[in-house]
């Protein structure tokens, strides 16, 4: 097996943790931005959400970094099915400053709003399979909390 073709488990939540900070910024900036009081205490609230992935991913990444194997899976987690998956999300393929440029319309940001949540969603489904019993209920819950996120979008639309 060729070692360079695999990621560790570490890589994994470092990757992660890149999406969800980025999904922080871009909530974090349109609360900040928004004029609409209902629209920016939910972008507020996702920005808020995102923050708490975030801790959560620091401290599987130092969990991981304390172990001197990392375990994940005996055959390791292959670079080019996270990258295929990886590289289809919005927030890693394009740099938010190009994506904000991109939003006119309230509808253009829910609509990029709901790919973020749906590409992230895609993202740590791939990796259940990858990751250990424990790994999994946790990204089973970050699942959960990005779906109740498309919910809130797809209803901030019908408004």
């Amino acid at each position: 097996m060729n070692q360079d073709n695999y990621y560790r488990l570490s890589d994994i939540f470092l990757m992660a943790l890149r999406i969800e900070k980025n999904g922080y910024a871009f909530y974090f900036d349109l609360a900040s931005t928004t004029l609409k009081s209902d629209l920016k205490k939910t972008f507020f609230l996702l920005a808020q959400e995102e923050s708490e992935h975030i801790e959560l991913f620091k401290k599987l990444y130092d969990e991981c970094r304390q172990h001197v194997v990392e375990s994940s899976t005996s055959a390791g987690i292959n670079i080019f099915e996270i990258d295929r998956v990886a590289n289809q999300h919005v927030f890693l393929r394009s740099s938010f400053e190009e994506i904000k440029s991109k939003l006119k319309t309230v509808d253009d940001i829910l609509a990029c709003a709901l790919s973020f949540e749906e590409d992230t969603i895609q993202f740590f489904k791939q990796l259940l399979s990858k990751v250990d019993a424990g790994h999994q209920e946790i990204l089973q819950a970050l699942i959960a909390k990005e779906e109740e996120h498309k919910v809130t979008l797809q209803n901030m639309g019908k408004r």
